[in-house]
C-alpha cells in the first residue's frame, strides 16, 4: 500500500494531548485497513504529522475523525527511504509499559522539522561548464557506507564503470563515519577497486585507522 504522510495543524495542542490523540488512533487502525507507523509533533509551531501505511487518503481522514476529530489539513504520498534520511525514524520509538510514546513517565516528543545543510564548492557549475564532466568530477564513492556488505553492491560497480567509459569520473571511493567504518576500510583496502577513502580520523573509534591507513597508502588508495 502507499505510504502517507498528513499534517495536523493544532495550535494550543500539547505533546501529552497528540500522545493521546495517536493512541486512539492505533486502536482503529485495523477497522480502516490502516497501520499507524509513528508521528512527530512540534509543540511551539503547533503541528503534528502522522506517517502511515494506507490504502488511500481518504482512509486517512475517516480514521482521524472517528477517533478524536482532528482531521488532517494536508495528506501527501512519501517515500518512506526518504523521510528516515530525513526525519532519521519511521516507526514508533521503542515501547515503554505505559505505551509506545511514553517512557518513564514522559511523553515522547519529536519534532519533523529538521535543519538540512547543504554544501557546494564555489563555482563548481562553471568549472564544470570549462572543464568538462571529467575534469570537474574525478571522484565517484558511495556515502556513509556503515559495513563491508555496503561495499558488495554489484548497481554500484556498474555504474561507476559506466560513467567511466562515458569519461565522466576516474576514480572510486568510498566515505562514511559510523562505526563500523574500520571494518570497511579493511575491507576496502583489500579491495583493488577502491582507490579513495573520506573518514574522519579519530583513533578513539577505529583504533587500527593508522595502520589502515598506511597499508592503503602502500596500494596507492589517497585518504581525505
Amino acid at each position: 500500500m502507499p505510504i502517507y504522510m498528513d499534517r495536523h495543524e493544532m495550535e494550543g495542542a500539547t505533546a501529552k494531548a497528540v500522545a493521546d490523540a495517536h493512541q486512539k488512533d492505533l486502536k482503529l487502525q485495523e477497522k480502516y485497513g490502516i497501520k499507524l507507523m509513528t508521528y512527530w509533533f512540534d509543540e511551539s509551531r503547533g503541528s503534528a504529522f502522522c506517517l502511515i501505511d494506507a490504502p488511500a487518503k481518504e482512509k486517512v481522514r475517516q480514521l482521524h475523525e472517528e477517533a478524536h476529530g482532528s482531521i488532517p489539513h494536508k495528506i501527501v504520498e512519501v517515500n518512506p527511504e526518504t523521510v528516515e534520511a530525513f526525519l532519521g525514524r519511521i516507526e514508533d520509538p521503542g515501547p515503554s509499559a505505559a505505551g509506545a510514546h511514553a517512557t518513564a513517565g514522559k511523553t515522547h516528543v519529536d519534532s519533523a522539522f529538521r535543519t538540512v545543510m547543504f554544501t557546494d564548492m564555489k563555482d563548481s557549475t562553471a568549472i564544470t561548464t570549462r572543464l568538462g564532466d571529467r575534469e570537474a568530477i574525478e571522484l565517484f564513492r558511495t556515502h556513509n557506507v556503515g559495513s563491508p556488505d555496503d561495499l558488495q553492491v554489484p548497481e554500484l560497480f556498474e555504474a561507476f564503470e559506466e560513467a567511466k567509459r562515458a569519461g565522466k569520473v576516474s576514480h572510486l571511493g568510498l566515505s562514511g563515519h559510523t562505526g563500523g567504518m574500520q571494518a570497511c576500510l579493511n575491507a576496502a583496502t583489500r579491495d583493488e577497486r577502491f582507490e579513495v577513502f573520506l573518514t574522519k580520523y579519530d583513533f578513539a573509534s577505529y583504533p587500527d585507522q593508522r595502520e589502515i591507513i598506511q597499508r592503503a597508502a602502500q596500494r596507492g588508495v589517497g585518504t581525505i
